[in-house]
Parts: C-alpha cells; structure tokens; sequence
C-alpha cells in the first residue's frame, strides 16, 4: 500500500499539467455521496489498497477518476496520520471505509497480501469487511484464495476501463448493482488447507470436464475463438452473400469463396513466414471466421487476434451475374512504424463474374490469385518497417515496387485499384527520406519517388483521400529548411504552397471516399495546421489565426474518437497543442499584447496537454518531444507569477524519465536566465 505521497499543482487561473487534469467522468453528486456515507456512519467511501508497482496508474488514472465522480477516497499518505504505524492507520481506513478497492497485480500479490489478510482476519467481523472488498483486476496475476472468490472487475483491457470503473462508481454511489460478489466465512487453517484440497480436486475434474466440452464444440465446427497470440495471423472471414439492393441472400456462395482464397493464402505461407520471423496462422470459415460488417473490422481482429483480415460481399446483380468485392484490413499488428497505414482497404475495384460460366469463373480466380500475391508482397514489405532503419525501408520499397510492377495486376493498364500499391510505395520512399537528412540530394531522390508514386495512386482514382494527404505531407517535407540549416525561416514557400493544396483536396472529398480509420479530415487539418503555423512565424503572424482553427479542428476530431484510435493519434495530438502553446506563448510575449495573463494561461493549459500525452503514452518519442516543451511551459508559469506550480511541474515531470537529475538540468539549461530568476533557480 505504499506509494509516493501526490502533490497538486494549483496554477493561478485553474491551469497546468497535474494527475487531477486527466480527463475524467462524473455521475451522481459528491454531496449525495457524502451525505449517504455519513449515514451510514463511514468516513470514507473507499480505501485503495495497492504495490508500489502500481503507483503510477493509481495516482494519475484511478484516483483522478474516483475524485471527479465525487467519492471520498482515502488512499495511504493522503490520509493516513502523520507518525502513525502504517498497519494501525490501513486498519482504521479499511473499518472507516464502505468499500475498499484492492488493484490487483502481480505486485500487490507478491508483497501486500499477507498484511492486507491480517487485517481482515484479526478484525471483529471478518466475513463483512471481505463483503466490502471490490477487487479491481489490473493485470494478469494468481489472486490469493479468499480474493479469488470474488468477482473481480476486469482493466486488464485499457479500451474497456473507463467503463468499468463507471460501473464500480456506480455501485458504490448505490446507482447500479454489480455481479454479485460472492463472498466466503474465514475459517481456522487446518479447515482451510481441506477446502483447498477438496477444491483442487473439484477444480481438476471440472477442467478436465471443460476441456472435453471444449473439444466436442470444436468438433462441431465452431473452433476455437482466437488465433494463437503473438503469431502473424490472418484471418480469412466469409462473404458476405447479398442481392442487388444490398439485402443478405441465402447462398453459399459467400463461404465458397472465402475457403477459396484461404486455401490459396496457405500455400503461399511458407513464402511470408521466415520474412516476419513468425509461425504464420490463416483461418477461413472452416475455423469459424464468419462475416465481417462495414465498421466492425477493429473489433473483429482485436477478438480475433488477427494481423490481417480479410473479407468482402458477393453480391447477385442479376440471376447470372455476380459481383465479388474484396476488402482487407491492417491491424497495429501488420502496421507497426506506420500508424497511417493501418485500416480498411479495397484490394482492387469490383470483380463481375458469371458463376455458370466456366471461363468467366476461371477469370475470377485468376484476377483474385494476382491480387492476393500483391497483398503478400504488401505484408512482407510492411513486415520490414519494423526495423525502423533506412535498409528496412528500402527493403519495404522493393517489395511494394514487385507488387506495383506486376504485369499481372500492379502495372496492368486497367484502372482495377492499383492506387493502394503506389499508396504504400509512397509511404515507403518517404519513410527512407527520413534517414538521409545528412545526405540532402539523396533525401530529395527519395522525396521525389515518394511524389512520384503518389501522383501515380491519383492518377488512378482521382477520389483517394490518403494518396493526397501522404503527398501534402512530401510537400511539407520538401519545403522544409533542413535541421542543419540555421535559419527556421528558409522555407521553400511555393512547394509549402502545393502542400497545402493536397491537403485542401484531402478534406473536399466526399465523406463516402474517406475510410474511418484512415482519420483523412483530421491529419488534413494537421497538415494545414502546420504550414499555417509556420508561415504565420515567418511571413505574416495573421495565418496564426488559420492555424489556430485548423488545430481545433484536428483537436475535436481527436476528442470524438474513443480507444485505440486516440492513443494512436497521441503523437499528432502533441504537435497540436505544441503548437497552439507556442502561439499563445509568443503572443503574450509581444510588446503590443493587452491580455498577457490569458494568453500565458492559454499556452499553461496547450503546453500541459502535450506533457500529459507524454507521460499517458509512456514512449521514448514522445517523452523527448515532452522534454523540449518543458522549458516553454515553465517559462510561461514563471512568467505568469506562479512560481510554487512551475517547480510542482518541473518534478512531476522528471520523476518519469529515466535520469531526473539530467532530465532537469538540460530543461532548466534551455530556459533564459532571466527567466529563471527568483521563479526556479536555487
């Protein structure tokens, strides 16, 4: 139950970045709450039990939350008494509580179990205080036995948190009952070590009994629910089968077709597997991979564990014609180092087809076998991106170069839905771009290519909005001054200027050409954001007030999606508000401002969200991106007259980072010395 004692900025004007600043949800009343918990005569409406190991999530996501909804929590050194034995105080909270929350992990086990059952078992009524026990599984661990009889509520899944700690906060404001938690009387020892036998006994007849169902179910043909984790797993759903209006159709044709190309993706198995360096698993509907909906593609490969999935429509036009529509989806899994590739794609345009016709269905086969072998080349290439280097990437380029080169299908003079092979070869030159920033007339060949292949993905559909964001993106990349170049300023204004134009064209598309998880509207807003930025600081300090509403824009979007798409997004989040701070910052650094204190308030509040994405996302990236807006963001405290807020902030955030000591001297040595004064230095 030990952890380190919180300590909350209160900047002046409400802003700054402390645990409290999460976003949180609230239901019911606090003076409800207290109101009903003094009657009944408590204290507190809840106790955290919890190691040391958890410290972390329990200050910054957990308590956050319980504080918002306003519930009265006790929790170690925020209300423990000062010199007190640490087991007298946990005892009093546990007796002064109505409920206690125990966050159980490997850690809790392995070092607060036996404490925490000494206080249950040496207390006057044993059997009650284990009815007031909601234990809160946070990860994968082996609970003690008497915990074990509990229901737990389950965060081992981060997407699924925020919904179940509304339900423990519902329960405990008597809004909402949960499972019923059972609970068992604590006996003397030598009776319990018989229990345990006895149960190890049962336990062993009923798994056996389990295993056994398990396997009749999957004789039947069910299968089981998941591919095996950590493999390289595609799944292969059924077709849909539907009628011209779309309505489903009593057929099998659907099922023919997807065991078809299941069968063909195995033998091409062997080929991928020593590529990703992993057992490669395809699954069909033999396994029991049934049809995919439009917008169910995430969630469908989360329960199924699949890297890739694979599905579509077969659609009856009339009595003889068919129509196949084939689609894939990339998981994080498939798309690692390249978060903007992953979701839904068309693999082709639509395939008509006469089933009666032996030629036509000869035809069909034979486009669909060209169009998978570009698939395997996409994932093999996308399987080198996890390198991260220039040779992975250019090994990615060579492969998607094969698929795009293809006389059977890439180079075909048809407009059949090639544009999603020069999609990822764009990608790829631009990726190898990136590590050639020494090398100014190689970085520019890359760059080249890479606007190359994106011109050639519109060229053959004039209407793919990912094609036009990836070349603004070339634009911008082109314009820039390189990093050794000493003047920020020497920007490449016409080439910004095509830039912006590509990423205008993204956002005029129509709705029904933007795939939902491809995020279109939001990373054209991003782009237009930041070339806004960057001309408003060099040209004309009006196109600020452009990249202000682009930014929002981006920000609300971000905002209206749910996990995991926002932690995926976090990155491009951080530039927003850094840049949004680095506005409002300036400004108020002007000699013309007349509302300093706001717009220092203002850039407090940015500043703080790209440290709180930061310390969320927990990644080497974005923590260093964090670090070099931590001078901006204690220069702004500090000149906003809140000195005690910029030194709370200073150590929050370097208590995260692997060297503190460090951490803090190179963000203070950033900092002007004027600055500092009187607000940070010794």
């Amino acid at each position: 139950m030990a952890g380190r004692r919180r300590i909350r900025a209160c900047p002046k004007n409400g802003s700054g970045w402390s645990p409290d600043r999460a976003e949180t949800f609230r239901i019911g009343s606090k003076e409800d709450v207290l109101t009903e918990t003094a009657a009944a005569g408590y204290r507190y409406d809840l106790f955290i039990s919890y190691s040391s190991d958890d410290d972390a999530w329990v200050w910054e996501w957990l308590l956050p939350r319980l504080e918002a909804a306003g519930l009265n929590v006790c929790i170690d050194r925020a209300c423990f008494e000062p010199g007190a034995p640490l087991a007298d105080e946990a005892e009093r909270a546990i007796r002064e509580s109505r409920y206690t929350l125990v966050v159980l992990s490997p850690g809790w086990v392995a070092s607060q179990w036996d404490a925490f059952e000494g206080l249950i078992v040496h207390s006057q009524d044993p059997a009650a205080r284990l009815r007031r026990l909601i234990p809160l599984l946070l990860a994968p661990c082996t609970p003690p036995d008497r915990i074990r009889s509990l229901s737990a509520i389950d965060l081992t899944r981060p997407a699924e948190r925020e919904a179940q700690l509304a339900r423990v906060i519902a329960y405990v404001q008597g809004q909402r009952d949960l499972p019923e938690l059972r609970f068992e009387t604590i006996v003397a020892p030598a009776q319990r070590r018989r229990e345990l036998q006895w149960y190890a006994v049962a336990a062993a007849s009923a798994l056996l009994t389990l295993v056994l169902l398990a396997a009749w179910i999957f004789l039947q043909g069910h299968g089981p629910t998941a591919m095996p984790a950590g493999d390289f797993n595609i799944a292969v759903a059924e077709f849909q089968a539907l009628d011209a209006a779309g309505r489903p159709l009593r057929s099998d044709a659907g099922v023919t077709r997807a065991r078809s190309i299941a069968h063909f993706l195995e033998e091409q198995g062997d080929t991928l597997e020593p590529i990703v360096g992993k057992a490669v698993h395809i699954w069909g509907p033999d396994q029991g991979v049934r049809p995919i909906l439009p917008g169910e593609e995430a969630a469908r490969a989360r329960a199924l564990q699949a890297s890739v999935l694979l599905y579509g429509a077969v659609r009856q036009l009339t009595p003889e014609r068919w129509q196949l529509e084939p689609a894939f989806y990339l998981t994080d899994e498939a798309v690692r180092q390249a978060d903007e590739l992953r979701g839904e794609y068309a693999l082709g345009t639509k395939i008509a087809y006469r089933p009666a016709a032996a030629a036509s269905e000869r035809e069909v086969n034979q486009t669909m076998e060209a169009r998978l072998l570009a698939l395997g080349q996409i994932l093999i290439g996308l399987s080198y991106y996890s390198e991260g280097s220039a040779a992975g990437y250019s090994k990615a380029t060579a492969a998607f170069q094969r698929a795009a080169g293809d006389p059977a299908w890439g180079a075909s003079p048809d407009s059949s839905g090639q544009e999603v092979l020069f999609l990822f070869l764009g990608n790829a030159y631009a990726k190898q771009a990136f590590f050639n920033e020494d090398d100014a007339a190689e970085r520019q060949r890359l760059l080249i290519a890479s606007q190359n292949a994106y011109e050639q993905a519109i060229a053959r559909n004039a209407n793919y909005p990912r094609s036009y964001n990836g070349l603004g993106g070339v634009f911008f990349q082109m314009a820039r001054p390189l990093a050794s170049n000493p003047d920020p300023c020497a920007w490449k204004w016409d080439l910004l200027a095509q830039a912006e134009s590509a990423y205008t064209k993204a956002l005029s598309l129509p709705a029904e050409t933007k795939p939902p998880s491809g995020f279109v509207d939001l990373r054209a807003h991003m782009g237009l954001g930041r070339i806004d930025f960057w001309r408003g600081g060099c040209l004309d300090p009006a196109a600020w007030e452009q990249a202000q509403a682009e930014y929002t824009a981006a920000v609300a979007a971000y905002q209206a999606l749910a996990e995991p798409d926002r932690s995926l997004l976090a990155d491009q989040m951080a530039i927003a508000y850094t840049d949004l701070g680095h506005m409002a910052y300036f400004r108020a650094l002007q000699p013309s401002a007349d509302a300093v204190d706001p717009l220092l308030g203002e850039a407090i509040l940015y500043y703080s969200q790209v440290i709180t994405l930061a310390v969320q996302a927990g990644q080497d990236d974005m923590m260093e991106h964090a670090q070099r807006v931590m001078p901006y963001l204690l220069s702004a405290y500090c000149q906003n007259g809140q000195a005690d807020a910029a030194r709370v902030v200073l150590e929050q955030f370097v208590s995260r980072t692997s060297s503190p000591d460090a951490s803090r001297a190179d963000i203070l040595d950033q900092m002007q010395p004027a600055t500092k004064k009187g607000c940070l230095d010794e």
